[in-house]
């Protein structure tokens, strides 16, 4: 987004609200998009896909994190679960960002 675009709000008068109603929120609207797709498309799959791909004996971490909320009723276990894969994805990402920036810094 060009800072002129907010350049001009300001310099016409344009409220904060009036200036992201009709500057930011247009230009930010497809990666609102985008982003809202990338997390609930996969929150539906990890419910639909364990049971598709290793039937019901199978059991793979987000529908053992299911049943920990829910059959077992051992919330404690549940949130230990998912906070650990929550931080291997982080861990993961920041490895790959640090991978990715020193290929940049190479180049």
């Amino acid at each position: 987004m060009p800072a002129s675009f907010l350049e001009a709000a300001a310099d016409l008068d344009a409220r904060s609200w009036t200036t992201f109603r009709w500057i930011v929120l247009p230009y930010s609207l497809p990666g609102v998009l985008t982003a809202i797709m990338v997390v609930f498309i996969p929150t539906v799959g990890n419910y639909v896909t364990p049971a598709l791909v290793g039937g019901p004996q199978s059991v793979m971490i987000g529908s053992l994190i299911e049943m920990q909320f829910g059959r077992a009723n051992d919330w404690p276990f549940g949130a230990a679960l998912s906070v650990t894969v929550m931080l291997v994805i982080a861990g993961l990402i920041g490895l790959l960002r640090k991978t990715e920036a020193g290929k940049e810094s190479k180049a």
